[in-house]
C-alpha cells in the first residue's frame, strides 16, 4: 500500500514539475502566462491533459503494474506508441506556448512589444507543423519557393538559373 502512495505521489510531482517547465519556458520567451484570453486557457487545457496523459503512460501505470508484476505487456505496447505519444505532447506545448503568443499579442501595449510574441507564434506554428506531418511541411515549402521562383517582381530566377 505505501508502494502505490509513493508512485502516485511521484506521478503528482513529475506532472507539476512539467507544468511548471512550461510556464518558466513560455515566461522566459517573455510572454505573459496569465493574458486573459480563451486561446491560453484553452491551450493550458490542452497542455494539462496532455501532461497528465504522458505521466500515466510513461510513469505511473507501469510502476503501479510492476508492483504486481504484470508490466512487460504495457511496456511493449508503450513502446510501440511512444513516437505518437512524444508528438501529441510536444504538439499540446507548441500549442500552449502558441496560444500565449497570440494572447500576448492581444494584450501588448505597443507594436514593439508585440514583435517577438508574433515571431514565437510563427516558430511554434511551424514546429508543430513540421513535427505532426513532415510530407506536409515539405509539401508547402516546395509550393512556396515555386512561388517565390516565378514572381515577377523579385527576378531571383533569372539569379539562380
Amino acid at each position: 500500500m505505501v508502494a502505490i502512495a509513493l508512485v502516485l505521489i511521484v506521478s503528482y510531482i513529475l506532472l507539476a514539475a512539467l507544468l511548471v517547465a512550461a510556464n518558466t519556458l513560455v515566461q522566459r520567451i517573455g510572454l505573459e502566462p496569465d493574458a486573459p484570453s480563451i486561446y491560453n486557457l484553452a491551450g493550458g487545457n490542452l497542455l494539462q491533459v496532455s501532461s497528465a496523459t504522458a505521466v500515466l503512460m510513461v510513469f505511473t501505470t507501469p510502476a503501479l503494474l510492476s508492483i504486481f508484476g504484470k508490466s512487460g505487456p504495457w511496456l511493449r505496447l508503450l513502446s510501440k506508441h511512444a513516437k505518437s505519444l512524444l508528438v501529441t505532447f510536444g504538439a499540446a506545448a507548441l500549442i500552449y506556448v502558441g496560444a500565449t503568443a497570440a494572447a500576448t499579442v492581444q494584450t501588448a501595449p505597443t507594436v514593439h512589444s508585440s514583435g517577438e510574441p508574433l515571431v514565437v507564434l510563427g516558430v511554434a506554428s511551424l514546429l508543430s507543423l513540421v513535427l505532426l506531418s513532415p510530407g506536409t511541411f515539405l509539401g508547402l515549402a516546395e509550393k512556396l519557393v515555386g512561388v517565390i521562383l516565378q514572381a515577377p517582381s523579385l527576378h531571383l530566377h533569372s539569379c539562380l538559373i
